[in-house]
């Protein structure tokens, strides 16, 4: 579901992390979350009511944290009791998806 080539190759190691579209979240301002399925393999899921923008920002980031997890960089749960906005693994990841990407394209993204 990953078409650009310079994406597919920064997260060629999570491409194969099945992503399933929800209805909605617990929290409503929720747009995506990485979790685990029952046999512990990662799972991206994202809100159904994304802009096209929206929806490529944010698989950007889950990709991201699925890619963290996968190198063991990344501490989740040592930071579930923090509020969401002042979780650096989410700071990170949304400075990360442009620092990644380079400006140009993460631009090129906003505008999809």
């Amino acid at each position: 579901w990953i078409k650009d080539r310079k994406l597919r190759t920064i997260f060629k190691d999570v491409l194969d992390v099945p992503l399933m579209v929800t209805e909605k979240f617990e929290r409503k301002t929720i747009k995506g979350q990485i979790g685990k399925l029952p046999n512990g393999e990662l799972q991206i899921q994202l809100a159904r009511n994304l802009t096209d923008d929206s929806f490529a920002r944010s698989v950007s980031e889950e990709l991201l944290h699925a890619l963290r997890i996968r190198k063991g960089r990344a501490d989740y749960a040592a930071e579930q009791l923090l509020e969401y906005s002042k979780r650096p693994t989410e700071q990170s990841a949304k400075k990360g998806v442009e620092s990644l990407l380079g400006r140009d394209l993460y631009e090129e993204l906003l505008k999809r």
